[in-house]
Order: structure tokens, then C-alpha cells, then sequence
């Protein structure tokens, strides 16, 4: 239901006070008047303009102090049969009891009739005093539809002056409908503006400047990351992954009725052997962007400021849905095997997640990593929390020859000169992460002068941590394998 069509259906049901929590003013205004102003007569309040009627320069006189103006609304209220007042940031008063007593009688009276009032603020309403009466509204903000019309529009301006390239498949277009879901009508018209002035163009990496700025308004905290996504290629192995990603991304894209969002999956494994890469990858596949959770920054020396934090990680991630959020290392932060020592904060930040990952209704889908899924609550790992747990195991011999010929060609290294099943039989045992630290190294000694020995002598100077830490890796796996983790 767009806004206007929900602000006539509360007028015609007869509700006393509608709050509108936005800082868009102008684009809820636009939005009320074409909704009601045909049928009701519509009055203003503002501490600079008075009470003034809509459509006319009929003020009222000595009506800008807010006792004054509510007891002269109430007066006009009594003869109206049908009307509506907008009332601009009346609640800063609202620290003086005269005028929420007064604004409550008002809104008694009108209880049976057809007359509304409507408050605009960039505040919530967090006294208890109209309980009875209101209804809440939270943003007033642009649907798919016009978001669509307001992009077309500043596209359609600036052409006119400018010669502007635009290069966006339909799945990039729908990610730029997303990537400015949340934001009010001039926030998006300011960043389309900004980013056809920047280089006269629209494609996916002004995509990715829109979900940059969007995460930057929201995030006053600076919880989350911005990363960009990978392509599938750049990944060896997975294919069990892939494959259950791709299945959901066709559920998603058909858009049909009933269907559940993913929550989301829990990737454990072997250090180093694509975990992470895997959140990158996922985020391509969905078309969504990548956002980085580091638990650890929610907490604060500040007597619940740690718990405040976490609401407010909560409340940006419904604001910026739908995307992938990537928390990394999830153990080392959800591992509480003395709460005393912090006072008990991380028990309450952690029942805080579950309750967060079980009833959740946004369209975020999370891509936990786990080096250690043991040391993690069961009821974290259950299902309802996530929807699958992955097993990332070191590399077989054919993932091995991929990865070095993905790292020759990030590089800029022709790789068929080179027996790559020969670096594959001698990494035995390596990571990922291992193999491309050998590439590094190859690189560096050779002063890019790479040879099959430069690389043969650099895998041989490393010791991987399959043999370093032999006993903790066969744990993690047996451990793993006894539970039937699915493998990537």
C-alpha cells in the first residue's frame, strides 16, 4: 500500500491522531494533500507560521505559541464536520504538561467524528499519554513505483543539458529499486544527481556508491562494512554451496506469494579455505550488497551502551534490506564460557541475536564463518537460526590446480606455460589462503620473473597449518563429519 492510500484508509477509520515519524517533510505533505485535500479541509500548525489553511493566505492571528494554537484547533475542531491538522514538531513542547493535557482532550472529543490530527517529527512518540488514540507511522517513504519515476525524472532533467551513458542490466536496476528502499524521496534524488554529475553515466559501480551512501546515513556507528561482491569463477569447489544459493535465488526472482526469505547459513571449516571469499561470492549470486558485522565493535565501557548498540545494528539492517551480512569468526565473539568477567553483557547480547536471527522479518540473509563451530552454543547452530551449516575442508587436488590458475589470472599471470597439476601434487595440505601466500612469495623473489622452480622452492619453504596444528584439524573434521555437516 503506498503512503497516501494508507494515510486516507486511517483518516476514514476515524483515527484520532496519526504520527508520522520522517524527515522528509515535504515528500509526506505532497503525499497527504493528494490523498485528502478533495475532501477534507486541511489546517497547518507550525511555531513560525501559526495555524494557517491549506490553499489560502488566511492565517490565524497570535497562533505560533503551541497553547495558544491548540486551544484555537480545539475551537475550530468543534463547528468542522469533516477536517484534518497537521502539526509540525509539536512534541518539542511536549516537556510542558498544559499542552499534552490539552492536545488529549482535544483528541477525546474527536474520538467519534471525522476529524484527525496528524503530527509530523523526525521523533518517535515516547510518552504513553495519546496511547489510546494514535496510530504510528514510521519514514513516509517512496514505494518501488516511485522510486522508479524519481530516477526517471533526475535522469530525464539533467539530459536535457548533459549527454548521460547509462549501462544497467534489469537485475542491476532492480538492485538500484533496493539500494534506495529506505530513503527518502530528496536523499534519492541528491545521489542519483551526484552521481550523473560525477562522470555522466549510471552502471553498477554507481550502484555500489548508492549502497555506500545508504549504508552512511544509516550507520551512525560505523558497525558494518562495505565489501564489494565476487564473481563465482573466482572461487574453486563450492559447488554444493553454489547450487543451494542459485536454487534460492530462483525462488527470490520469481517472486512467488508465500515464500519464506532464507535467514541465512553458518559456513565452518578449515582456516584459510574460502569462508570468507564464500560471503563475497554468495553476495554476487543474490545481486544483494555485502555488509561486514565485527560483533566485538558493539561493545562499550558504558553501562548499557553494549545492548544499545546491538538495537541499533538491528534497526540500520531492517533499514537497509535486502542484503548479505557477513559476520566473521562468529566463535570468537559468541563464546561465553565465564559472563562474570564482563558483567554478564555478552550473555545478554548473545540472547539478544537469538531472539534477533529466530523472529526476524527483513530480507537480510546472514553468511556466518566459523573456524570452530564446537566452541558455539547448540542453540545457535540450530535450525530456525540458520538455514544450512556448511563444512569447508582443505582442497582436493583439482580445487588446488583452480585456485593457482584464479591467483595467476588476478595477477595478470598466463598460467599455461606452467605444469599447474605439478604446484597442485605439491601443496598437499594447503589452503587456499596458503596457496596464494606462495604466488606472493613467487612473485616477490623473482622480481616477477616467475619460473615453475621460483614456485616450487616457495612451496616448499612453507609449513601449512594442516601439519602445524595436525591434531586440531583432525578434531574440527571428525567433529564435523559425526554431525553430518554438509560439505561446500
Amino acid at each position: 500500500m503506498k503512503f497516501g492510500e494508507e494515510i486516507l484508509l486511517l483518516v476514514k477509520s476515524r483515527y484520532s491522531l496519526i504520527w508520522i515519524e520522517t524527515i522528509d517533510e515535504d515528500y509526506t505533505v505532497k503525499n497527504i494533500l493528494e490523498a485528502l485535500s478533495s475532501n477534507y479541509k486541511i489546517y497547518f500548525w507550525s511555531q513560525t507560521k501559526g495555524i494557517y489553511i491549506h490553499q489560502s493566505n488566511e492565517g490565524i492571528y497570535d497562533s505560533t505559541d503551541p497553547v495558544k494554537a491548540i486551544k484555537i484547533i480545539g475551537d475550530i475542531a468543534s463547528s468542522l464536520d469533516k477536517g484534518v491538522f497537521i502539526l509540525y514538531d509539536i512534541d518539542r513542547y511536549f516537556d510542558k504538561p498544559l499542552v499534552v493535557r490539552l492536545l488529549k482532550d482535544i483528541l477525546s472529543k474527536i474520538t467519534d467524528n471525522s476529524i484527525t490530527i496528524i503530527v509530523i517529527s523526525p521523533n518517535p512518540l515516547n510518552i504513553k499519554d495519546f496511547d489510546n488514540y494514535v496510530v504510528r507511522i514510521t519514514g513516509a517513504l517512496p514505494s518501488e513505483d516511485e522510486i522508479i519515476k524519481i530516477i526517471n525524472s533526475e535522469i530525464s532533467n539533467y539530459s536535457k543539458n548533459t549527454k548521460i551513458g547509462i549501462n544497467i542490466s534489469k537485475e542491476e536496476i532492480l538492485r538500484m529499486i533496493n539500494a534506495f528502499k529506505g530513503l527518502t524521496e530528496k536523499q534519492i534524488r541528491n545521489i542519483i544527481l551526484r552521481c550523473l554529475v560525477d562522470d555522466a553515466t549510471l552502471n553498477l559501480n554507481d550502484i555500489k556508491k548508492i549502497e555506500k551512501v545508504k549504508k552512511e546515513i544509516f550507520d551512525k556507528g560505523g558497525f558494518l562494512e562495505y565489501f564489494d561482491g565476487e564473481s563465482v569463477e573466482n572461487i574453486a569447489g563450492f559447488d554444493n554451496l553454489k547450487k543451494w544459493v542459485l536454487d534460492r535465488k530462483k525462488v527470490l526472482d520469481s517472486k512467488i506469494s508465500g515464500v519464506d526469505f532464507p535467514k541465512g547459513i553458518l559456513i565452518c571449516g578449515i582456516p584459510g579455505c574460502g569462508k570468507s571469499l564464500s560471503a563475497k561470492v554468495i553476495s554476487n549470486i543474490l545481486g544483494y550488497p555485502l555488509y561486514r558485522f565485527d560483533p566485538s565493535s558493539l561493545y562499550s565501557k558504558y553501562i548499557g551502551e553494549s545492548e544499545e548498540n546491538t538495537r541499533r545494528v538491528f534497526d540500520t539492517v531492517e533499514k537497509i534490506s535486502p542484503i548479505v551480512l557477513w559476520i566473521d569468526e562468529i566463535e570468537k565473539i559468541f563464546v561465553m564460557d565465564d559472563s562474570s568477567v564482563d558483567g554478564g553483557v555478552s550473555r545478554r547480547i548473545f540472547s539478544m541475536f537469538l531472539v534477533w536471527m529466530g523472529e526476524r522479518k527483513d530480507q537480510t540473509f546472514i553468511v556466518a564463518t566459523s573456524n570452530d563451530v564446537s566452541k558455539l552454543p547448540p542453540e545457535f547452530i540450530r535450525k530456525g537460526r540458520f538455514d544450512e551449516v556448511f563444512f569447508a575442508d582443505l582442497p582436493d587436488l583439482n580445487q588446488r590446480e583452480e585456485i593457482f590458475k584464479i591467483h595467476m589470472r588476478k595477477r595478470n599471470i598466463d598460467y599455461t606455460p606452467f605444469n599447474i597439476k605439478k604446484f597442485a601434487l605439491n601443496t598437499e595440505g594447503f589452503s587456499g589462503s596458503e596457496i596464494e601466500q606462495v604466488l606472493i612469495n613467487s612473485i616477490y623473489s623473482s622480481s616477477m620473473k616467475i619460473t615453475e622452480d621460483v614456485i616450487i622452492s616457495e612451496i616448499k619453504k612453507i609449513t601449512p597449518l594442516s601439519i602445524l596444528k595436525k591434531d586440531e584439524f583432525t578434531f574440527i573434521r571428525n567433529w564435523a563429519k559425526e554431525r553430518g555437516l554438509r560439505p561446500v
